[in-house]
């Protein structure tokens, strides 16, 4: 049984808007306006904004099996992906793979995915690459089997860098903002963008109608190395929060500071690292409806547990952010 165009929609989480071109469906984490913005910053950001980081199609069904076909388009600096298959929570196969596997071009990959045996129903829930584009030109189950959406405890949006994009890691699903979407069960828009600092500009456009009930924003890592001065880093921070605080004045906004890096104790023209949590901190202070969370130390500082032995979480690493983040939300949702 092919699923419709009609029925993916249904069951697609974390897309902002859906198109359909040349038998191909894409889903976009990013809105048409949001996608505009970053096509005037430069061509790398904007290919980025086209990856699936965040998006899955959940759903209930008796299917013992899924068939999927996408074509992949790279949409980050990374080149490896994969997807990423769970049954009632948890993982129950993927679809690992590099760019070298597809001969160093964008190309189609399939695979029929085990749902396991029983006909029973179950929740499914698939998990695109996070640093791929994935068009989907075919999603079917068995034939007869049924096919329901499902519902979600909350709405949210993740603003960040690469880190929040999901470098670097290596199963889709084990991104710290993939893994607190599921803690959560929460339909998430994730706007990490692979080497970006406070934007105010994406801040003041809006998601549409789509309103979260939280918010995380992770900047300050880019913006510390690449930023001027501490005054160019303090502008560009206080007008996001200005702006987003004014587009979603009933959402819980949590203000994340930069986890630990290996080149912490630099200085930059930013000044010391800390300085940029203090930034972000005095930033968000008059905002009753933002809360300082202070990151650095989410991840355990062991260069063993980034992927790059410098900055990106392996992993084992997004385990540790996931689970800290989550702890911390809680306490306030």
């Amino acid at each position: 049984m092919i699923l419709s165009p009609e029925q993916i929609k249904s069951i697609a989480f974390g897309a902002a808007y859906v198109d359909l071109k040349d038998g191909m469906i894409t889903l976009h984490r990013f809105t048409a306006d949001q996608e505009k913005l970053y096509s005037t910053v430069n061509e790398d950001f904007y290919r980025k904004t086209f990856a699936g980081a965040g998006i899955s199609l959940e759903f209930l069904s008796n299917s013992r099996d899924l068939e999927l076909l996408c074509y992949l388009t790279p949409a980050s600096s990374r080149r490896f992906f994969s997807i990423s298959v769970f049954v009632d929570g948890e993982k129950c196969d993927e679809l690992k793979m590099s760019f070298e596997d597809l001969n160093n071009r964008s190309g189609y990959v399939g695979k029929k995915f085990k749902l396991g045996d029983s006909a029973e129903q179950k929740r499914v829930s698939v998990y695109l690459p996070w640093s791929f584009s994935a068009q989907i030109v075919k999603l079917a189950l068995d034939d007869g089997a049924f096919i329901k959406t499902v519902e979600k405890k909350s709405k949210m949006i993740f603003f960040g860098d690469s880190i929040t994009h999901g470098y670097d890691a290596h199963d889709t699903h084990n991104s710290y903002a993939t893994r607190l979407s599921r803690m959560l069960d929460a339909d998430t828009r994730n706007k990490g963008i692979g080497g970006e600092i406070f934007r105010p500009e994406l801040s003041d456009l809006k998601d549409d109608e789509f309103e979260p009930d939280i918010i995380t924003v992770a900047y300050g890592t880019n913006d510390w190395c690449a930023m001027d001065s501490y005054v160019a880093m303090q502008e560009k921070c206080e007008r996001f929060y200005e702006n987003l605080t004014k587009n979603y004045p009933n959402a819980k906004i949590f203000a994340l500071s930069p986890i630990w890096r290996v080149d912490f104790d630099n200085t930059t023209r930013v000044g010391k690292f800390e300085d940029a949590k203090e930034i972000i901190k005095n930033a968000v202070a008059k905002y009753s409806n933002v809360t300082f969370i202070d990151a650095y130390d989410f991840v355990p500082h062991s260069e063993d547990l980034m992927d790059d032995r410098y900055v990106h979480p392996s992993d084992k690493g997004f385990e540790y952010y996931a689970t800290a983040l989550y702890s911390e939300i809680k306490k306030h949702i």
